[in-house]
C-alpha cells in the first residue's frame, strides 16, 4: 500500500504541533479544565494553557477505549461538563 505522507512529513507535522501546544497555547473556556493542566504542570496564562511536551506524549499513550464519547457517556451521565472533565483528567493522567 502507498503512503500519502511519508514518515519525515508526519514527524515534522508532529514536531510543529507539539510547538505550537507548547509555545502558543490552547484556549480553554473551563476554569476546571484549566486547573487540571495547571495541577499537570502546564502554564495557564487567563483561558490559555501552555501544554508541555510530556503531557502531550502521556496523551496519545493513553489508551483510546478511554477517551470514546460512549465509556465517557457510561462513566459519567451526568452532565456534558462531567464528560470534559472526565476527558481533561485521562489526558493528564489523573484517573
Amino acid at each position: 500500500m502507498r503512503k500519502l505522507v511519508d514518515d519525515i512529513t508526519v514527524q515534522n507535522a508532529y514536531m510543529q504541533a507539539i510547538q505550537i501546544v507548547e509555545d502558543v497555547g490552547v484556549r480553554f473556556e473551563s476554569e476546571v479544565v484549566r486547573e487540571l493542566f495547571k495541577k499537570r504542570g502546564a502554564r495557564v496564562e487567563g483561558d490559555k494553557v501552555f501544554i508541555p511536551r510530556h503531557l502531550m506524549e502521556e496523551a496519545l499513550e493513553t489508551p483510546k477505549r478511554e477517551l470514546s464519547l460512549p465509556h465517557l457517556l457510561a462513566t459519567h451521565r451526568s452532565s456534558l461538563k462531567m464528560i470534559l472533565v472526565r476527558y481533561a483528567a485521562v489526558i493528564l493522567g489523573m484517573q
